[in-house]
């Protein structure tokens, strides 16, 4: 819900502090809204808002930073990042963050938000990447290319660990594409490392 008011609070908490009108409505169209403005009352609707809660579970505890309490300083960060096209990411550079703020968040692309977009098991319970297969009796490994945008069979292993494993160095090498071709140093950076293999018993696709 966007609030058109400054006096109104957004979720009770952020301070719309703009010295202009965020949202304006334009006589045969929709009302413009600022996109800082947008992107900012997103942030707060993810956190703090039940109805939000209720349609993605996975935002639960998530908080804003008190520096991005008020509009002003949100976007005085916004004007210097590279965002037009790109989706704001809170958990990219630093894994399982749940803070939004300056010193955590960043725009990526949508194809680089979805591959780091993964829960750590299955709806089964398995690790990511492992899917037990009944007519064999084996796990599964199969890992989406961001590239071709399919999910591709890895192999079959006797332990969902080693499945997980499988998954995990095909999603490096995934990744290791990516960074060759990300512009912004910190986003290669958080490829390279964040599916770096574990252990040196980890099994190569």
């Amino acid at each position: 819900m966007i609030h058109h008011h400054k006096k109104s609070p957004v979720q009770g908490i952020g301070i719309n502090d703009a010295d202009y009108k965020v949202i304006r409505c334009v006589r045969g169209s929709r009302p413009y809204t600022c996109p800082f403005y947008k992107v900012w009352v997103g942030i707060f609707n993810r956190c703090y808002s039940p109805v939000q809660a209720k349609r993605f579970p996975t935002y639960e505890g998530c908080t804003v930073h008190p520096e991005w309490h008020t509009f002003s300083a949100f976007k005085a960060w916004m004007e210097k990042q590279d965002w037009q096209g790109k989706q704001l990411d809170k958990d990219v550079l630093v894994e399982g963050n749940k803070v939004y703020g300056p010193y955590t968040c960043m725009f990526v692309s949508r194809s680089i938000n979805n591959f780091f977009r993964s829960k750590s098991t299955t709806r089964t319970g398995a690790p990511i990447g492992a899917h037990f297969n009944k007519a064999t009796g084996k796990y599964n490994a199969t890992c989406g290319n961001p590239f071709t945008k399919k999910n591709e069979l890895i192999g079959s292993f006797d332990t969902a660990a080693e499945a997980h494993q499988a998954w995990r160095a095909r999603k490096h090498v995934f990744a290791c594409k990516l960074a060759s071709t990300e512009t912004n140093p910190r986003i290669a950076k958080a490829l390279l490392e964040r599916y770096a293999p574990a252990s040196s018993d980890s099994i190569q696709a």
